[in-house]
């Protein structure tokens, strides 16, 4: 469906937003760099539906397997909550916002899909299984559909404008999240000011 460029920029903001300490852009190196495994976990979560395009590899079409379980949301769920679990292993500090982080990275991938052109049946993402097998597709496209039947496929100028437009349509969610990180911070301190 849509690119990894789409997808991992908008996990990416989503993890900031969790991160980035409010409006304080000092702290900001020392947060992102303690925080690097949750931004990391954070990317691998918006990504991870995509995880059934390897099985593709073995018979020669990537997209044998797409769309599928993998885009749905018991997928988003049993990854979220494996994941959630592992970290918290390691970082028992970090609570069920940690959680919800997860989770909407990983359900930001069936969001980004739904609003994304499909080019091959079946059409959409099976969201709502394993509840209903239905595929839905939001009836206009905000995002790109690339070029997948095969790994040779990936490697076409289609794809690489795919990932521009996905770049150009997702940074600025990504600069309204600095922004709105910074403005935090500022509203915090005229409050203060006026009483």
């Amino acid at each position: 469906m849509s690119s990894p460029v789409s997808h991992g920029m908008i996990g990416l903001s989503l993890g900031l937003a969790y991160v980035l300490p409010k409006g304080s852009w000092r702290y900001a190196w020392s947060a992102f760099r303690e925080k690097w495994g949750l931004l990391a976990a954070t990317l691998f979560l918006s990504g991870s539906p995509d995880l059934d395009l390897l099985p593709g590899l073995w018979v020669g079409n990537l997209n044998a397997f797409h769309h599928a379980y993998t885009h749905t949301l018991g997928w988003v769920f049993l990854m979220s909550a494996g994941v959630y679990l592992c970290w918290r292993s390691f970082h028992p500090e970090d609570g069920w916002r940690c959680f919800v982080l997860f989770f909407l990275a990983a359900l930001s991938h069936l969001g980004i899909d739904y609003l994304t052109e499909d080019t091959s049946y079946p059409y959409g993402v099976m969201a709502f299984w394993p509840f209903q097998s239905d595929y839905f597709l939001f009836n206009r496209s905000y995002f790109l559909g690339p070029e997948k039947a095969n790994v040779a496929a990936l490697f076409q100028w289609h794809n690489v404008k795919v990932m521009i437009v996905d770049f150009l349509v997702c940074l600025p969610i990504l600069l309204a999240v600095l922004v709105w990180k910074w403005a935090l911070k500022q509203r915090g301190r005229r409050w203060k000011w006026s009483s």
